[in-house]
């Protein structure tokens, strides 16, 4: 089956279920309805020619590895609750602007993000959050006065993140290699 493209009319469909589209190769898009409320376990991962996911406005749950290995190349969504990897390996994306809550190793090895803007309060960055982001350049916080905790290696292997304002902040531990293969000083 060669499906390139799932756009749901309506409001009915709440939910996309485990492994759902897994190695659909050919799928190319997704756009959420504003009913979706959660992404389940691997239910896109491995999709590789999935570039283009249109996220509602409203707030979605995600699962473990939803969109791991994916072809995402940019990324803007609301998330209420995040499992573990839900984005990592994705080798294409790009840029990333998320609202609300993050994943231990969400952004892990997507070697050519270079720019994340984290949007609302954000107590804690988890561990391996943006581990090996080897791109990564750009990184903002709407709200830097809220992050008490930076996990276990949150930062490491992100060779081109050369600062991380802490003044006027909670903060209250940096993990073991939180920033260790950086540029920070």
């Amino acid at each position: 089956m060669n499906l390139h493209n799932v756009h749901f009319s309506g409001n009915d469909i709440t939910s996309i279920g485990d492994e759902a589209f897994r190695m659909c190769y050919s799928l190319q898009s997704f756009a959420m309805t504003p009913s979706m409320s959660s992404i389940g376990l691997s239910a896109f991962s491995e999709c590789t020619s999935l570039t283009s996911v249109i996220f509602s406005k409203n707030q979605v749950s995600i699962s473990d590895e939803a969109f791991c290995k994916s072809g995402i190349i940019e990324l803007s969504a609301s998330i209420s609750n995040c499992g573990s990897r839900p984005f990592a390996d994705c080798s294409s994306l790009v840029k990333a602007t998320v609202r609300g809550s993050l994943g231990q190793g969400m952004f892990s090895n997507c070697s050519m993000l270079s720019s994340a803007t984290m949007l609302g309060s954000m107590s804690v960055i988890p561990e391996k959050c943006f581990f090996n982001c080897k791109s990564l350049e750009a990184l903002a916080f709407d709200d830097v006065k809220t992050v008490t905790r930076v996990e276990d290696y949150a930062f490491a292997g992100c060779s081109k993140i050369s600062q991380f304002e802490t003044y006027n902040t909670s903060l209250t531990y940096i993990g073991n290699s939180a920033f260790s293969e950086t540029a920070a000083t």
